[in-house]
Formats: C-alpha cells, sequence, structure tokens
C-alpha cells in the first residue's frame, strides 16, 4: 500500500477529504462508512500517520477497537483433567493415618510417609497441600528430589521432604525480613485461621481431617490465595493453544500450508518456527506460499489486565522479526484495549493486529499472503 491509497482510503471510509479531518474523525470514534473495513483503515493510519500526533490519535482509537477481546481467563478453566479431586486427597491422608504410630495424623512421621507414600503415589502431593506448598516449592527447598511427584522416590528423600514439611506445619520456619511471617498454610496461622487455644501442628492437621475445616476458613483462604490461582498459573498458556486451533482450522479448510509451534500447541520446535520466519521465537504460526517459502507469521499473546498488556507489549516490539515477513498479531484479554501501546503495536506491525474476534478475517489476510485468495489491489500488507 503506497500513500496515495493510504490516503484514498482513509477520506473513503470517513467521507472527509483533508486527512488531518479524517484523522479527528476517526479520533472521535465516528461511525466509518458502511461497508468499510476497518483493518484495511488502520493499516492505511500505520502508513500516513505517524509523524502527527492526530494521526497517531486515530492509531489508538482504532487499534483499541480492534483488540478489544471478550476472553478472560479468570473466567474459564482449561485442563480440568489435571485437578486432583478432593477424594485423592482423602485416600493418601488415610495412608498416612494407617501408617503413623497409634494411627494417629498428630504423631505422623517419616517413617509414615515412606509407607504411605508406597502404597499410594499422591501422598507426597497431599502433604505439599497440607504444608501450603507447591510441589515446585518443596524442589526448590529440598535439593535432590524426583522431578516428577510421582517418583521413584529413596527413603532419603522421602525423609527429607518430610523434614520440610514437619518444619512448616510445626512453625519452624523463620523469616529474616522485618514485620512479615513465614508463608505457612492459612489454616494453621494463628490469629488467620486458627484461633488462640486451637491445636496446633500436627495435630491441629488432625483435627481437620477428621471435623472439616471451618466454611469461613476455606472463603478466607480463597480471598487470600485467590480462586483456582494454582490451577490458572499451570494452565496459563492454553488460551493461546486454543485460539491457535482456531487459526489453523481455518487454514486447512482453506488448503493453507502452515506450521504451529509448540508454544501453541502445535509440533514444530520453537527454534524450528524461529528459522523458518528469520525472527524470534514468539512466532506461533508460518504460513507458506505455493513456492514453500514463508508468507506470513502469526504471534499470539494475551493479556488479562492492563500491566500484563504493557510488558507484553514492550517484548513484542522488542522481537528480533524478518521485515520482509508480514507478521500479524493475535492478541486476547481485556488488557489490550486499555493500553496505548497496542497502538504501537499496530504501527510497528502495520496495522496487522487481531482478537479472537476477528480471526475469519485474520485467516482470510493468511490465505492472500499464501496465494489462495485473490488480493484486492488496495488490501495490501
Amino acid at each position: 500500500m503506497n500513500l496515495d491509497e493510504a490516503r484514498k482510503i482513509l477520506t473513503a471510509a470517513t467521507g472527509c477529504e483533508v486527512l488531518s479531518e479524517a484523522f479527528a474523525w476517526i479520533s472521535s470514534n465516528y461511525a466509518l462508512k458502511a461497508g468499510t473495513d476497518s483493518r484495511l483503515v488502520l493499516r492505511a493510519l500505520t502508513r500516513v500517520a505517524t509523524n502527527s500526533p492526530e494521526g497517531r490519535h486515530a492509531v489508538q482509537s482504532l487499534a483499541r477497537q480492534l483488540s478489544c477481546s471478550s476472553l478472560d481467563s479468570a473466567t474459564i478453566l482449561f485442563r480440568p483433567d489435571l485437578i486432583a479431586p478432593a477424594a485423592r486427597f482423602r485416600v493418601a491422608l488415610e495412608r498416612l493415618v494407617y501408617h503413623s504410630p497409634s494411627h494417629r495424623l498428630a504423631n505422623v512421621n517419616a517413617s509414615a510417609l515412606i509407607a504411605a507414600q508406597r502404597d499410594e503415589p499422591f501422598t507426597i502431593l497431599a502433604l505439599c497441600s497440607a504444608a501450603g506448598l507447591s510441589y515446585g516449592d518443596l524442589t526448590e527447598r529440598v535439593r535432590g528430589l524426583p522431578g516428577d511427584p510421582s517418583g521413584p522416590w529413596s527413603t532419603g528423600q522421602l525423609r527429607s521432604a518430610f523434614a520440610l514439611f514437619d518444619d512448616v506445619v510445626r512453625d519452624q520456619v523463620t523469616t529474616s525480613l522485618p514485620d512479615t511471617i513465614p508463608a505457612r498454610p492459612f489454616d494453621l496461622i494463628s490469629g488467620l485461621g486458627r484461633l488462640e487455644g486451637d491445636a496446633s501442628g500436627w495435630a491441629a492437621i488432625e483435627a481437620e481431617f477428621t471435623h472439616g475445616v471451618p466454611y469461613e476458613v476455606l472463603l478466607a483462604q480463597r480471598a487470600a490465595g485467590g480462586t483456582w490461582l494454582a490451577h490458572r498459573n499451570a494452565t496459563s498458556s492454553m488460551l493461546n493453544h486454543h485460539v491457535a486451533a482456531q487459526v489453523c482450522s481455518a487454514l486447512v479448510a482453506s488448503r493453507v500450508p502452515f506450521r504451529r509451534s509448540t508454544l501453541v500447541g502445535g509440533d514444530e520446535p520453537p527454534s524450528a518456527m524461529q528459522d523458518l520466519a528469520k525472527s524470534d521465537k514468539q512466532i506461533g504460526v508460518v504460513v507458506f506460499n505455493p513456492g514453500g517459502d514463508p508468507a506470513a507469521g502469526v504471534v499470539f499473546a494475551s493479556a488479562r489486565d492492563s500491566g500484563t498488556a504493557s510488558k507484553s507489549a514492550a517484548r513484542l516490539r522488542a522481537m528480533k522479526r524478518d521485515p520482509e515477513l508480514p507478521i500479524a498479531l493475535v492478541l486476547t484479554g481485556r488488557g489490550w484495549s486499555a493500553r496505548n501501546e497496542t497502538a504501537d503495536l499496530a504501527l510497528d506491525f502495520g496495522g496487522r493486529i487481531y482478537s479472537e474476534l476477528g480471526l475469519d478475517d485474520l485467516a482470510a489476510e493468511l490465505s492472500t499472503l499464501a496465494g489462495v485468495l485473490e488480493e484486492s489491489s488496495l488490501d495490501q500488507w
């Protein structure tokens, strides 16, 4: 798209003969002419608006509109099969009770853990939760443990793990920073989940296992820790996987050859995608022309909040990329439409920004670039 074509697109879309008036029209969020392709208008803006404050305001306005996303990662859960049901924790704790002295959880020791882990490989994860630790936390604080919590475990490794569990549960851990307390299970901290005079340590865990945890403690724990926080963190990349799958399904339907990175649920390692696109490893999909050469790339980025969008935008703008290869951005999450940095991305990437609401348009553009569809004289990347 040359400068004259860009001007024609903007004046036709707004009905304004003067370019500055067209900028003001778009900045004011006034409606474009019926049938106008907003993404084509944004690409036109990136050609003629870079040196004009009014033009940049127009880019900001339109970029925010086109990056609007209805996806909120806080409202959905991916991979529910990874969530351990409550019954599995009970089975593991019952094995601990069985192997503990006097069959009491209050008397649990390392030997009981060794025997229970042999019976039920989930036991170590149940004790991680009882101590308020993720398995990653455990392996960082106790060196030499298996990479997989299911083992195999040596007796020495299990004894070392239990020593940390015991210190945390019995409040034997310390912190050197003033006005802080060690991170311990919410229900074991006096004044938060435990009242003065209540049982403490393993006796408190036994009491909770036998009689249950008060509902208000459960609610307070949710408020402090965030509902589903650990699971969301473990599956945070799944949102981009699902969006990439939609794009790739459309490409298959259009018979567009492509490769998809493992970063977004595909088969190609990031290093291979990097070589194909002559870009950094953020590239999620590369499409090819009939000659087998890369024709375009797609990067997927999700940001639920404004701060995350700002950091992600900085990384995207700094990424190494082949200036000859068109790259589109698929921006999901509500954070993008709240940031002016999204306009900077539009300028840097030639206006090629999409949300999940524009995937059909993206697939059509990728098909055009790959030589599957004819392109109009003005609709150029």
